[in-house]
Order: structure tokens, then C-alpha cells, then sequence
């Protein structure tokens, strides 16, 4: 490659670089307008759990359960039934923190053959489908109007994206182990706003 191609080559990464970041931090202002416009929603319960068994074979281990995500009126968007690969599931939760109020929403359901660690969890399903569509987040339920749903939906497509250009500090991942949650029996999924923090209800 000749001098002058390495030039040109440059001042198109480099302006490439430039746009899609100029894109992120316009996308980012557009996340900050849409959270200065709802203002903390004061949601707590975000699904409910019921989990049928584990099973074994030769495939490997399996879980089974039925998981419903709510709306902040606590009415179900969607339920989902069916069975993980993995011994235990996990909840995946993509949160940020802007102007003081923490949002947050469910990402993504996985199964893991550890209860603690990392190693050994399964890709799993992702969420965001079940509640973002025709841009709006229908996590906002009965009662709120299609600018507000518009504007969560703007906040949950920044937060979820996997791979962003600017990501502020206060923005990551919570997960909600159901290793402990017993068999047949109902569980609730809470956030706990003043704690920061989810933590699980029978």
C-alpha cells in the first residue's frame, strides 16, 4: 500500500470513528431529553417465575419453567414457557442511571450449569422483543400515553444495545439468580429502588 492510499485509508477510518461517535452522543442526549421527560417511574415488580424441574439426558442438563414479564401495573406483557439448556437460570437485567433515577429492564433469560461464577451459561432468550414494539416499551402499562412509551423505549434501546460506542459509567448489568427458587411454587422479581438493588419474592 502506497503512501498515499495509507493516508486515504486513515482519514476514512478516521472519520468513520467520528460519525458513529457523533451518532452515539446524539443518541445519548436523545436517552437523557426521553429520561428528563418521565422522571423516575417508581416500577418494583418486573416478572414473575415458576419453575417446573431440571431433567438430565444425554444431551445434557435441562430447566424448565414458566416466566411472565409485567407492566408497572403489574399485568402481564408476555409469559414465556419452555426449557433452558443448563442445571440453574438467571435473569439478566441491562439498568442506567441518569439524572438520579435508575432504569431498568429485563434482557435476557439464561441457564448455567454453576450456581456460582460465570463459566458454563448458555446464550439463553432475549427479552427486549416481548416488550419493545412499534417503538414503544410496553413496560409502561395501562395509564401511560404513546410519548411516554416512546420515550422508555428510547432509554431501553440505548441500554440494550451490546456493543455502544459511549458507555457511561452508570450503565450495566444486574443478575438475578433463581438457583435458590423452589419447584411449583410462584416468585416475584422486585426492584428496590432506594437499594438499588433486585431481590426475589415468594
Amino acid at each position: 500500500m502506497s503512501l498515499k492510499s495509507l493516508k486515504a485509508f486513515t482519514a476514512v477510518c478516521l472519520f468513520s470513528v467520528l460519525l458513529v461517535f457523533s451518532a452515539d452522543l446524539i443518541f445519548y442526549g436523545r436517552c437523557v431529553s426521553s429520561a428528563e421527560y418521565l422522571g423516575p417511574l417508581g416500577m418494583s415488580e418486573f416478572m414473575r417465575v415458576k419453575l417446573y424441574g431440571s431433567s438430565e439426558s444425554s444431551g445434557g442438563n435441562t430447566v424448565s419453567g414458566v416466566i411472565s414479564i409485567l407492566d408497572s401495573n403489574g399485568n402481564e406483557i408476555a409469559v414465556i414457557e419452555r426449557s433452558w439448556a443448563g442445571s440453574y437460570l438467571e435473569i439478566e437485567f441491562e439498568q442506567i442511571e441518569i439524572g438520579g433515577a435508575v432504569y431498568s429492564f429485563p434482557s435476557r433469560i439464561c441457564g448455567k450449569d454453576r450456581i456460582i461464577g460465570g463459566s458454563g451459561r448458555y446464550s439463553g432468550t432475549n427479552l427486549s422483543r416481548y416488550y419493545n414494539e412499534n417503538r414503544q416499551c410496553l413496560l409502561l402499562g395501562f395509564g401511560s400515553s404513546y410519548p411516554q412509551r416512546n420515550a422508555l423505549f428510547i432509554i431501553s434501546e440505548y441500554t440494550l444495545r451490546r456493543f455502544p460506542f459511549i458507555k457511561p459509567g452508570n450503565h450495566g448489568t444486574a443478575r438475578v439468580d433463581l438457583s435458590q427458587c423452589r419447584y411449583d411454587r410462584f416468585y416475584s422479581i422486585i426492584f428496590d429502588a432506594e437499594k438499588n438493588t433486585f431481590f426475589i419474592s415468594e
